[in-house]
């Protein structure tokens, strides 16, 4: 493990367009230095020319107003990055600013902006996931390089009502879910739960029809999922999923609607294992209407460890014990003081020198490697560095998130980091989204929220055999929380 700095700067592994800002580390404000290059005239080019570079200055080049956009000139060390070009489809930014540095009072700087925010096609949007457990969501996935506007878009839960006897009085059970306004970044995901966190849609909130039962899936019963452009209809249907239930008698998904078909339905989930397993998309070779199960996949949770029953995590199913790697000292517990998900957590105390402390340890050797991956963090103390979440392929980290002075984000070989601000005392939910072990890749969300796309592994490892969680800042108390992983 490669010793700490202190002193990282911040990357944006975002695609153009982003409206996400991530702050940069403080370094003294230039209060003067050479003006930026002025954006190149797009004319009738196709792509504008890119803005010069700012040099020392407060503001980076601005790209050319073209079809494209040119690229947002580099700001050298000044308080901002450049900007994209303003453009139907968005420029790209080339460098961020390093900003001004907090030591001094000075402020700190802005990551380089994208280009102007295009705006993609509707009909391009990706059903990604399925749940169906105790609480049920459907995850949207944007797989274009523009935004998205999701307002006005409806999600139909269509379910089988038949199941229910005609004396037990009307019962619309189907549920109709109108997406409110909101914008789904390149590359990003979000989910329509029913029992929403923030950084959801929550379904039951946007319901316009139906929903007695809530969003009324059950293992038992077959189902449709639509994804429509506004009102469902043949001409707006964007997406299908359609799963089968386990009853002899209602397993079958309702007769499909608005022209389309829904080859092989999706099976494998029932009564105990609706919380183990959901459907995960793995291509995108259908096209509607003629939509087949064989672009999905069933996703299982090979690990969870949410710390009720002590210092141990289920894996597929079975109670198994954390080991440790020796460090410097310290005081591995759970508490009952606080925690993200049910009455108890896990709570790691530095009690050493700085340095890495005695880590807690999972091999995953078993297991497939994951492809999403969701746990809780919090910190007590803003100025350390604290709550490792370690993905390791010895001697290598693949994956590294944790708390330093300058942010809570994802570590990088080079010593740089994708980050956010944080609160102390504050509970965050950190998923590392669609991890590609081919690309060696993953998208970075934060409280549900898409932090940055593509965020590169801190190695050239190709899976993870081991998760290890440590802090490193002496007197640092971190806490983490259900861990979960989705092979």
């Amino acid at each position: 493990m490669k010793p700490r700095s202190l002193l990282l700067l911040v990357f944006l592994a975002g695609s153009a367009g982003s409206c996400r800002t991530i702050l940069g580390i403080d370094e003294p404000e230039r209060k003067a230095g050479q003006a930026g290059g002025s954006a190149g005239d797009g004319g009738e080019d196709s792509t504008g020319a890119a803005g010069g570079s700012g040099g020392g200055s407060k503001t980076g080049g601005t790209g050319g107003r073209s079809e494209t956009g040119g690229a947002g000139g580099s700001s050298g060390g000044s308080k901002t990055g450049g900007t994209g070009g303003r453009s139907e489809t968005g420029g790209t930014s080339v460098g961020s600013g390093e900003g001004g540095s907090s030591g001094e009072g000075g402020l700190s700087g802005e990551a380089g902006a994208g280009g102007a925010s295009c705006t993609g096609e509707r009909m391009h949007l990706l059903l990604w996931t399925l749940h169906l457990g105790q609480s049920d969501y459907v995850t949207l996935k944007n797989p274009t390089d523009c935004q998205i506007d999701l307002e006005g878009l409806e999600v139909l839960f269509d379910d089988r009502e038949d199941a229910f006897p005609p004396d037990a009085g009307p019962l619309a059970l189907d549920c109709t879910v109108r997406l409110p306004e909101a914008m789904l970044p390149p590359g990003g995901s979000i989910r329509v739960h029913e029992d929403a966190r923030p950084g959801d849609i929550a379904a039951l909130a946007n319901a316009i029809a139906g929903c007695d039962r809530d969003v009324p899936f059950n293992p038992q019963r077959g189902g449709v999922t639509y994804l429509c452009n506004e009102a469902c209809s043949a001409d707006t249907v964007i997406d299908v999923i359609a799963h089968q239930g386990y009853d002899s008698s209602y397993g079958a998904p309702p007769e499909l609607r608005f022209g389309v078909t829904f080859l092989v339905p999706l099976s494998g989930i029932g009564d105990e294992s609706q919380d183990l397993m959901r459907y995960r998309r793995r291509s995108t070779q259908s096209t509607r209407p003629n939509f087949t199960g064989s672009d999905w996949k069933l996703q299982v949770r090979t690990l969870y460890a949410d710390f009720e029953t002590g210092l141990t995590a289920q894996i597929r199913g079975l109670d198994v014990d954390w080991g440790t790697i020796e460090g410097e000292p310290a005081d591995i517990t759970t508490t009952a003081t606080t925690s993200a998900v049910g009455n108890v957590s896990l709570q790691i105390t530095h009690t050493g020198i700085d340095g890495i402390s005695t880590t807690l340890t999972q091999s995953l050797a078993t297991l497939s490697s994951p492809l999403d991956i969701s746990y809780f963090g919090r910190v007590d103390t803003a100025e350390s560095s604290a709550g490792y979440f370690d993905l390791v392929q010895p001697p290598f980290s693949t994956l590294q998130v944790s708390f330093e002075p300058t942010g809570l984000g994802a570590e990088r070989e080079n010593g740089q980091r994708t980050e956010t601000p944080f609160e102390t005392h504050t509970w965050y939910q950190i998923e590392l989204r669609d991890i590609d072990y081919d690309l060696r890749r993953f998208d970075l969300y934060v409280d549900r929220r898409l932090l940055a796309r593509g965020v590169p592994f801190w190695s050239n490892a190709l899976g993870v055999q081991e998760l290890r969680l440590y802090s490193v800042s002496s007197g640092s108390t971190a806490y983490f929380d259900a861990i979960e992983l989705w092979q």
